[in-house]
């Protein structure tokens, strides 16, 4: 799936951060009317949220909506991933919960197997590297609307809506040239299928933030 070149204004982007600084009802308003009267694209993402990306000058952002009952994620949806680029995320409304790894390559008591995240025209296939790597948990933090977090594109991590709804806002660094990686446990014997990028109407993606009750 392409996206379209979304370029925006300073006060967009203002706007967008200030959320993070507003009570949730006033926030999660503006967002829901924002929807109705701009109405963005967004995409489904194989970890299970829905992503909308624009650039501000030379900048590239993606505004995250994450919906703990309503999700088009990956089959299997092994969460376990690292990225092609470096980021750093605001939460602007609700809460989210990060799992961060240390990962290390070994045939000695190998915990995962790796895949490599190959990009098609209308969505993603996960290739399998043959890779073995021993897994360790180093770090669990829980961020709420206002915090940020940031992330260098070789670190594994797993992302989980803190509660019904949350909304997040990334901005993309520096990019390496390598695809992004997902692990699944050693003993997984499923086969990961294509996934395909779905679009989500700006209509339908308000009626499930709405029935989230957040």
């Amino acid at each position: 799936m392409k996206w379209s070149a979304n370029y925006r204004d300073e006060s967009f982007l203002k706007w967008l951060q200030s959320l993070s600084k507003k009570h949730t009802s006033t926030a999660r308003v503006e967002f829901l009317n924002w929807l109705a009267t701009d109405r963005p694209q967004f995409s489904s993402h194989p970890l299970g949220f829905f992503q909308h990306k624009f650039y501000f000058g030379d900048v590239e952002y993606r505004v995250n909506v994450w919906i703990k009952n309503y999700q088009i994620a990956k089959e299997p949806n092994w969460p376990i991933h690292n990225h092609s680029y470096d980021f750093e995320s605001l939460i602007l409304i609700g809460s989210l919960i990060e799992v961060r790894y240390q990962s290390r390559s070994t045939k000695k008591n190998p915990t995962h197997k790796v895949y490599e995240v190959e990009y098609l025209p209308d969505g993603s296939r996960l290739t399998s590297e043959n890779i073995l790597v021993r897994l360790s948990k180093c770090a669990e933090e829980n961020y709420v609307s206002g915090s940020t977090y940031t992330m260098k594109s070789n670190e594994f991590h797993e992302m989980v809506c803190g509660g019904d709804f949350a909304l997040s806002l990334m901005t993309i660094g520096e990019k390496v040239n390598i695809l992004p990686q997902v692990v699944t446990p050693l003993h997984e014997n499923r086969k990961p299928e294509i996934y395909i990028q779905a679009l989500v109407s700006p209509e339908i993606l308000a009626s499930k933030i709405l029935q989230s009750g957040l």
